[in-house]
């Protein structure tokens, strides 16, 4: 789970790098190499375990499609607008913590008093990275914490969607993920196609970030699929919540964002956070 971490705040650093560039389009092409640079996998899959796609499983590659489009464009957007180091810890950590909110919100789950904690302490992990500020006397939140907020969320419901579709109804890691890169490409594929010429720029001008994001993305979260489906989400989600930090550092090291130490600060109380939720929820 380490190495998946380090892998998604890499690919998430080449995101951040392509923020000036047309989101849509940037989405859409490296989800082009995602669905080329795995297909072999998909078709090893298919050839070797020879799996049977039913009706529901069909609805949750659509479903899967369409929530990691939605992930990729407000990440993409997010970052337009705001430091890495603001959006990419507050979307990692409050996702989980969104999960459980709606948990106990929708199923009157009882959390114990740790989990309870874990979920104070995202807030104010949050709270720290993305502190508001005072506008003529109006606290206004900061467009990165909203950013994150917002990417969260997408989170904590692809992550519910993914982990059903992997633990009950037995898909590939493999096949889950693609079918994601697959509903990226179709789904933005008209756009791509009438602005063109803007494509070809795109990708002539960020081919290493392309495909660094493209390999990467997907490599990281099969690793974590998988992981779902040999070990128990207590012991996954702190590690994979590692990344936060990883993304912190990157963005204040490499990228030279501003309040590196506030932000690690922040992080380090989300990542505290996380793994009392994932534990004791």
């Amino acid at each position: 789970m380490l190495s998946a971490s380090l892998l998604h705040a890499i690919w998430n650093l080449s995101s951040k790098r392509a923020a000036d560039v047309d989101s849509t389009i940037f989405v859409w092409t490296n989800a082009v190499v995602s669905l080329v640079v795995f297909f072999p996998l998909v078709i090893y899959v298919f050839v070797a375990d020879h799996p049977t796609i039913t009706g529901q499983d069909l609805i949750f590659f659509a479903g899967t499609g369409c929530l990691h489009t939605l992930y990729f464009l407000a990440l993409q957007r997010g970052y337009k607008t705001s430091d890495m180091s603001v959006v990419y810890p507050i979307a990692r950590g409050s996702g989980p913590v969104i999960a459980s909110a709606l948990a106990i919100a929708l199923f009157q789950a009882k959390p114990a008093p740790p989990a309870v904690l874990g979920i104070v302490l995202v807030g104010v992990g949050v709270f720290t990275i993305g502190i508001p500020r005072l506008n003529s006397g109006t606290l206004e939140l900061s467009k990165g914490l909203r950013a994150g907020l917002l990417v969260g969320m997408i989170i904590s419901i692809y992550t519910i969607w993914d982990s059903y579709a992997i633990a009950k109804l037995g898909i590939s890691p493999i096949v889950q993920d693609w079918s994601g890169s697959l509903g990226r490409v179709v789904l933005l594929g008209g756009f791509a196609i009438r602005k063109r010429s803007t494509t070809l720029q795109v990708a002539k001008k960020n081919m290493k970030e392309i495909l660094i994001v493209g390999i990467l993305s997907p490599l990281a979260y099969i690793l974590v699929l998988t992981a779902y489906r040999y070990a128990p989400v207590t012991a996954v989600a702190p590690a994979r919540e590692l990344s936060v930090l990883f993304g912190v550092v990157l963005g204040g090291q490499i990228l030279k964002e501003r309040d590196r130490t506030k932000r690690f600060a922040g992080s380090v109380l989300l990542v505290i956070g996380v793994a009392l939720v994932a534990i004791w929820n």
